[in-house]
């Protein structure tokens, strides 16, 4: 019988210990592996909470010097002048226009182009020329365009020569060249 007691006694602990195990495994391990991820979880939200901190520190200096550099940038003189696209673009046109008298081209056609948004930076604003000039004028007329304030660009340059040049003309690097191209500048981004 003592050996029936000691059976019954070593049951009951392995049972005890089952109960234990299941209890462990069932109710203790997800209950402490669900805190250790809560505390890894606060820890991550702190480091970005104090990031953030910082972040929001440097935000009115950041703020205060993007201030500074768009009054140093509205300062310069690169920018065509007027708020109005329409205005810019007819401006555009006659200071063109007066480039090629000046240079005695002969003007063809001068359209103005949809502006464009660049962003910040600025609305295009174009302007398409068509002209018959010689070579030298047509150097003088792009220096002018190109070394002027405000800034302006030339692009999508097409030079032609005129259809039944004489053969005098052409060994003199002279006679009437057909040109087509854009000049653009850009107007202030209303802020």
């Amino acid at each position: 019988m003592n050996a029936s007691r000691m059976l019954s006694r070593l049951l009951a602990l392995g049972l005890l210990v089952a109960v234990l195990a299941a209890g462990w495994s069932l109710v203790a391990e997800p209950v402490i592996r669900r805190f250790a991820e809560q505390r890894e979880s606060i820890a991550d939200a702190r480091l970005l909470l104090a990031r953030l901190e910082r972040l929001g520190a440097a935000r009115a200096s950041l703020e205060q010097q993007r201030d500074e550099l768009r009054q140093r940038l509205g300062a310069l003189g690169g920018y065509l002048p007027g708020d109005s696209e329409t205005l810019v673009a007819a401006d555009l046109q006659s200071r063109i226009r007066a480039r090629f008298e000046q240079q005695g081209a002969t003007l063809r056609s001068l359209q103005i182009m949809p502006a464009r948004s660049e962003g910040e930076f600025g609305q295009a604003v174009t302007v398409r020329a068509q002209i018959g000039v010689e070579l030298p004028a047509l150097q003088a007329i792009f220096y002018a365009i190109e070394t002027e304030t405000p800034y302006l660009f030339i692009d999508n340059l097409d030079i032609r020569r005129r259809a039944g040049r004489r053969r005098v003309e052409e060994e003199a690097g002279t006679g009437i060249l057909e040109v087509r191209f854009d000049v653009f500048g850009y107007m202030r981004a209303a802020s």
